[in-house]
């Protein structure tokens, strides 16, 4: 009932439309009760008086009823589509705003190629589900009580006669209703595996042929194969056995209303026109039914997607910080005293701390895995430190709303992601107002524009999945250049040189020693190089930081700025 519920819910935003269609639903159903009384009368009647002129107008009626029935279930499937489809993309969308505010430490825990199945595939089964449902299924069912009415009229003896068929149908649905609940699940179970592994052959193909995996990645792509085929085949042969379950069961009803009403008709204790009739009625009534019980399976199937969409919806972490303050200023940046760890077992960091002051460039160090990028994800606000605290321009990030705050920041990750697009495309990423004289002068500052416009098409260039079609060097300016171009306060950079060439990493150095008075650069490396650069460094290991005491920006790099005190 939960579901039935949580479905119809779904439909809210189209109140109108799906109230206009049940109604035109019930209109077409109202259709059918003259139409079971105009055969009767033709039958009992019009032929066997030989009313010739009569039987004309009334198969005339007859066409002209079964017409305006056909144009009202079209004008329901019309608005039906319009409202299932509003109904889905307001889902697909709550989906997004969804994962895109969860917390990171939610999105560590789960397995994004599942995440992108779930909402993906399961979203188009539940498109699929409320189609059939509002537009096959809610009109069959109106249609099939309608007829059921119109065949009490017609015919009570045999509609009495036939009631004892409902309780065995009833039963029969339910059982086989539980089991095909149970093997969908299953299905649904084998399909994310299937799901999943084929994400990982997509994202992971460099890896997979550097390690020569290819045979083994397929051996167990083909036992989840195995159990796709046999869970799929076990839930579609349920469902053949529900609807056809379901066919037997009418056509042994329709068997012995046929002996029933034939003798009541030997016997003149009935007219042939009503038997007729009744008939014609349960031809119609059977057709409504088979379209219910076909449906069956489908809702079935995507009220269990349905249930995995509400659990994404339902998830409920909260965000590491939920203050309101506007930032007045993203600088200077401090992290006092700060302890972390990502599992709440393992410490990360046991002691940080770090300031960044306006017009400086300050560099962290330390061995890999001692907590440097780390710094960086509770800088940007992803994570809450579990002891200490970090402050913006004096404010502390416990007031201040820091999805504004971050908008101040930019970051440059050692494996930046570029998207399949452009560069252009990529480097205008976060800010789409952007024009062209802006995107080349931040790849400029980067050092890109060089390389970029000796390429073919220029910034026009195609970079490919994740940038495949472009050098580690190169990608790693675009990222630089897409980080420049939003004019940051503080700009994080992670491992900034570890894929440039020495012209390349130059360019790096030069931009840490040309830092504006108004800004900062955070930058994380082991390259002496960089870390000479900077004009304060702090090494980090066992968790704890430490500033470096009187280190000097090296010789040969100019400050365009002196850092403020």
């Amino acid at each position: 009932m939960k579901r039935v519920v949580a479905l119809f819910g779904l439909l809210r935003g189209s109140r109108r439309l799906v109230a206009l269609s049940a109604l035109l639903s019930l209109v077409q159903a109202g259709l059918v009760i003259p139409i079971g009384l105009l055969v009767k009368h033709v039958f009992d009647h019009t032929i066997p008086e030989h009313r010739t002129g009569e039987l004309l107008r009334l198969g005339g009626v007859l066409a002209a009823l079964g017409l305006g029935g056909a144009g009202l279930a079209l004008w329901t499937r019309y608005l039906v589509l319009g409202a299932t489809k509003n109904a889905v993309t307001d889902l697909r969308m709550r989906l997004l705003e969804r994962l895109h505010a969860l917390p990171a430490a939610w999105s560590d825990r789960h397995d994004a190629a599942l995440l992108h199945a779930t909402v993906v595939q399961d979203s188009e089964r539940i498109d699929v589900m409320m189609a059939d449902v509002a537009a096959l299924l809610v009109p069959a069912a109106t249609l099939a009580a309608a007829i059921g009415s119109a065949m009490i009229v017609v015919n009570p003896l045999l509609c009495a006669i036939l009631v004892p068929v409902l309780p065995v149908s009833m039963a029969v649905t339910r059982w086989l209703g539980r089991v095909l609940q149970r093997r969908t699940r299953r299905w649904h179970r084998t399909f994310d595996a299937f799901s999943v592994r084929t994400h990982f052959a997509l994202r992971a193909r460099s890896l997979v042929r550097a390690y020569g995996a290819e045979r083994t990645e397929l051996e167990a792509a083909g036992s989840e194969l195995e159990g796709l085929r046999d869970a799929g085949r076990s839930m579609a042969w349920t469902g053949a056995a529900y609807v056809q379950a379901n066919s037997v069961i009418a056509m042994v009803a329709a068997a012995v209303a046929l002996v029933v009403g034939g003798t009541a008709v030997i016997h003149g204790d009935t007219t042939l026109g009503s038997l007729v009739s009744f008939f014609a009625l349960a031809a119609f009534l059977r057709g409504h039914v088979n379209t219910v019980v076909t449906v069956v399976p489908e809702v079935i199937s995507g009220a269990e997607s349905l249930e995995r969409l509400q659990s994404v919806l339902r998830a409920d972490e909260p965000a590491p910080y939920d203050g309101t303050a506007a930032p007045r200023a993203a600088l200077p940046l401090v992290v006092r005293d700060v302890a972390f760890s990502y599992d709440g077992r393992t410490p990360v960091l046991r002691r940080a701390n770090l300031e960044i002051r306006p017009g400086e460039c300050v560099a962290i160090s330390g061995p890999n895995g001692a907590g440097k990028s780390t710094i960086a994800r509770l800088i940007l606000g992803f994570y809450r430190p579990a002891e200490g605290q970090l402050l913006a321009g004096d404010a502390p990030y416990t007031d201040l709303d820091v999805a504004a705050l971050r908008m101040r920041f930019a970051l440059v990750a050692q494996d930046e992601l570029l998207f399949h697009g452009t560069i252009e495309q990529n480097i205008r990423y976060g800010e789409p107002s952007a024009g062209d004289d802006r995107i080349r002068a931040a790849a400029r500052r980067a050092g890109a524009d060089e390389f970029i416009a000796a390429l073919p098409d220029g910034y026009a260039t195609v970079v490919g999945d994740e940038g495949s079609l472009l050098a580690g060097g190169a990608r790693q300016r675009i990222a630089i250049a897409r980080a420049l171009l939003r004019e940051p306060n503080l700009l994080i950079l992670d491992e900034p040189t570890t894929n440039l060439d020495r012209e390349s990493a130059a360019v790096v150095l030069r931009m840490l020693g040309a830092v504006p008075p108004d800004g900062a650069i955070l930058v994380i490396s082991h390259d002496p190089a960089v870390i000479a650069a900077a004009d304060r460094v702090y090494r980090i290991g066992d968790g704890v930081t430490s500033e470096e005491p009187g280190h000097a920006a090296v010789a040969g790099v100019e400050k365009r700025f002196v850092p403020t005190p």
